[in-house]
């Protein structure tokens, strides 16, 4: 006899018995189907595609993108960090939604000239179903990281545990302001690891294209 059939006679024909059951509950709960919600992606291009130059870093204009979820899953950061010379921007949003995420890039990188928005490496996460909205704005290139292999982004999951040593993972962002995660921001620029002179990210850009841009 299955456990349904139990508690169909329970709640049917004989109540008295409910007492004896794990939860108790007075009335049967109602059992709903699972909703089924499909993710439109489009044709993604595997970071096995990418070009040589942007593997050994021998080109300026590529980009890693990451997300960081708040433990209330209300709120959320993105992450943007320049492959060569590590210069990040973080970028607090009011969920992971594509739309808010695509948005936040946009912005970010609109302060750039066109050769510095080349390219960007994703991960497979929801958030980033909105890449052909940068793409259409910058006319880059959106590359993505094979299933469970986040670390072939590794410059910007550096930064990932950077952030995470101010903001543990138990942290609600909601109640952290922008203007706080410059402190996480000023960290990382300054950090000259794998960098050429061992000058950090701040230096390295204005000898290339002129002053930093103020916005985090």
């Amino acid at each position: 006899m299955s456990h349904e059939a139990i508690y169909q006679y329970i709640y049917k024909e004989n109540p008295s018995l409910i007492v004896y059951l794990p939860r108790q509950h007075k009335k049967r709960r109602k059992k709903y189907t699972a909703r089924k919600t499909k993710t439109v992606w489009g044709r993604r291009t595997s970071i096995l595609e990418r070009p040589n130059d942007i593997n050994d870093r021998s080109s300026y204009g590529h980009w890693e993108s990451d997300s960081i979820e708040s433990i209330d899953k209300k709120c959320a950061l993105n992450l943007l960090l320049k492959r060569v010379f590590r210069l990040t921007h973080i970028t607090k949003l009011t969920s992971k939604k594509a739309i808010i995420t695509s948005n936040a890039i946009c912005k970010q990188l609109s302060i750039y000239p066109s050769n510095f928005c080349l390219s960007i490496i994703y991960d497979n996460g929801t958030e980033n179903t909105g890449f052909k909205k940068v793409e259409a704005k910058f006319k880059n290139k959106s590359y993505f990281c094979e299933p469970y292999h986040s670390w072939e982004k590794g410059a910007v999951e550096q930064v990932n545990s950077l952030i995470r040593r101010y903001y543990p993972k138990r942290t609600n962002f909601q109640n952290v302001t922008q203007h706080k995660f410059k402190k996480c921001r000023k960290v990382t620029q300054c950090s000259t690891k794998k960098m050429p002179s061992l000058q950090n990210s701040n230096e390295v850009y204005n000898e290339l294209g002129g002053a930093l841009p103020i916005r985090i």
